[in-house]
């Protein structure tokens, strides 16, 4: 039987900063799992971002981009907190108080929005003040006003984009453009 190399141990998704100037990327995580869906603060001092786990859980985790900079790899801040959960795709808000938004999935419910402050992440709550019934996810804050969020929500087999005031409390389903007008994905 002919000799195989050792296979090369499989690395996981990790997180690169890659500066506008076109110089090198530069490696801001070697963690294990995958880490995706950064977003970086509205100061450009700090990303969030999802680690999923082998068994499909993600938590969410912040990392200073300064700080990294100046050595191999920093360590990065758990702000996930309810262990039965999935959380991701975090969002800054453009206020720079410290607030995110994000996705959270549970095993047989549709998954929900919720705030977070990143300093407290016993502070997480829904963004609806009851359950949708619908599984909303992607949600990312109007850079213009921090008390907006955009967001994908099912409907009738099509992924919709809707808005949704949190001062307000108005949803509005975004009309498709192109496509005739149709509603798509």
């Amino acid at each position: 039987m002919p000799h195989r190399p050792p296979k090369a141990r499989h690395q996981q998704d990790q997180l690169f900063e890659l500066p506008a100037q076109g110089s090198f990327p530069f490696q801001l995580t070697c963690t294990p799992g995958r880490d995706e869906h950064p977003f970086v603060s509205p100061d450009g001092t700090e990303v969030v971002f999802s680690n999923t786990h082998n068994d499909g859980v993600s938590q969410l985790f912040t990392l200073s981009i300064s700080t990294t900079r100046h050595r191999r790899f920093a360590h990065s801040t758990l702000v996930s907190d309810a262990p039965q959960a999935s959380d991701d795709y975090a969002s800054w808000s453009p206020a720079g108080d410290g607030t995110i938004v994000f996705q959270r999935s549970t095993s047989g419910s549709p998954s929900q929005l919720y705030f977070e402050n990143v300093a407290d992440p016993s502070s997480a709550a829904p963004v609806f003040p009851s359950p949708t019934g619908f599984s909303d996810t992607e949600p990312v804050f109007d850079p213009s006003d921090p008390n907006v969020i955009a967001f994908v929500r099912p409907v009738g087999g099509q992924s919709h984009i809707f808005t949704y005031d949190v001062t307000t409390q108005v949803l509005s389903d975004l009309p498709a453009h192109g496509d005739g007008g149709n509603p798509g994905n």
